[in-house]
């Protein structure tokens, strides 16, 4: 029987290292990245040591049906069933990297759950709507207690929903473990996540914090590689380094709007979807750019996109640390250096972070911080209107 009163009381939360669990299933719809992570609070400092990091890829069934709530018409039958099997790769995922470890479970204090997002929908100014308008949203799917009651761990979730209703933009979430553990009193410092979605952290050594989405991550890419290829992603651009620039298609993609718009701003599959990309699709056949050539000006396009938002936004010359999958796409690295001469770019594992396991350590430590009674959000990142504590404890 768990002792409740440690997630009652922060000072009791704090008085020792606690065992947290955190799940991120992202916008590339590949799978449920899991990180076990040990926290303790010492002389007002946090500090974090990852134990363990698992991924536990999604089955090509159950990414047609993410899919298929995201792209087609919603039949809450199918948002329904998602939510509650989401819940169970999540638990899953926790089995593995318990058992991996030789950890049992009952020493996990908490989980931290982000859930698969399937709609995003921020505010387009950082007010609250009037009663009678469209009011911003978010959904996030995967039960908490559904989880909580099949591995018998407190579960914190939902941690997007309180700074939109404060009327920030729900994202990034990222930048409080970035400013806790990442800044750098030498240097100013841009943390750069190259998920299904790219977003960037800048910690200037003066002045406010600011995050934002810049645009695709691997969305573009991985879409392509797919249609295209008949492979889940471009491993080590390798695909990429084989074409050349299709001047029609990059041109097509430097019109996204997005890309200039001023920060804060978030966005996800709600643009980058099949609409987008079937027009994509249209301008390669129409202007018969070979599959090699797509694949290169998508990698192209990506890291002008993250880079055109470094140099409008944060600071060119300033360190680079790169996260999430596309870190390991080598092609994509080669052109973001090619778009930044000036920045030291370096990968987050040069700083003790694994690339891959980055967002779940994020969100265990959002958990830890919900329970801890502090805030998760930074007014400057996400435009709400005040700090607030992220996120909803369900118990067993």
């Amino acid at each position: 029987m768990r002792d409740k009163r440690k997630y009652l009381d922060h000072e009791i939360w704090l008085s020792k290292p606690r065992i947290v669990c955190g799940l991120m299933s992202g916008t590339s719809l590949d799978g449920v990245d899991a990180a076990l992570v040990k926290f303790t609070f010492e002389n007002g400092k946090h500090k974090f040591e990852l134990l363990r990091f698992y991924y536990l890829p999604f089955d090509d069934k159950f990414k047609k049906k993410i899919y298929k709530v995201i792209n087609s018409g919603i039949i809450i039958q199918d948002v329904s069933n998602l939510n509650f099997q989401l819940s169970y790769y999540y638990a899953k995922a926790i089995d593995f990297l318990s058992k991996n470890i030789d950890f049992k479970k009952e020493n996990i204090d908490l989980i931290g759950m982000h859930g698969q997002t399937v709609w995003h929908q921020p505010p387009t100014r950082s007010k609250l709507t009037t009663p009678n308008s469209q009011p911003p949203t978010t959904l996030q799917l995967g039960s908490a207690s559904v989880l909580c009651h099949l591995t018998g761990i407190p579960v914190v979730s939902d941690f997007r929903t309180a700074d939109i209703a404060l009327g920030g933009q729900g994202a990034p979430l990222v930048p409080i473990f970035d400013r806790e553990f990442l800044s750098d009193k030498g240097h100013n410092v841009i943390t750069l996540n190259i998920g299904g979605i790219a977003n960037i952290t800048y910690i200037p050594q003066k002045g406010n914090i600011i995050a934002f989405d810049t645009g695709p991550g691997n969305v573009l890419i991985d879409e392509f590689t797919r249609r295209l290829f008949k492979k889940q992603f471009d491993k080590d651009g390798k695909i990429a380094v084989k074409g050349k620039l299709s001047v029609v298609l990059y041109n097509h993609l430097k019109k996204i709007k997005f890309i200039k718009q001023n920060p804060p701003k978030s966005t996800g599959r709600e643009l980058f979807n099949k609409k987008f990309f079937d027009k994509i699709a249209e301008i390669i056949k129409e202007n018969s750019i070979s599959k090699f050539d797509a694949i290169f000006t998508l990698t192209k396009f990506t890291a002008w996109s993250i880079a055109a938002n470094i140099r409008l936004y944060a600071d060119s010359s300033a360190k680079l640390i790169v996260s999430g999958g596309g870190a390991s796409n080598l092609e994509l690295m080669q052109q973001l250096k090619a778009e930044l001469p000036d920045a030291s770019i370096v990968s987050s594992i040069d700083v003790g972070i694994n690339p891959d396991a980055k967002e779940a350590v994020c969100f265990a430590y959002l958990a830890y911080r919900n329970i801890a009674n502090l805030p998760g959000n930074i007014t400057s990142v996400t435009g709400a209107k005040r700090e607030t504590i992220l996120g909803s404890l369900t118990m067993p």
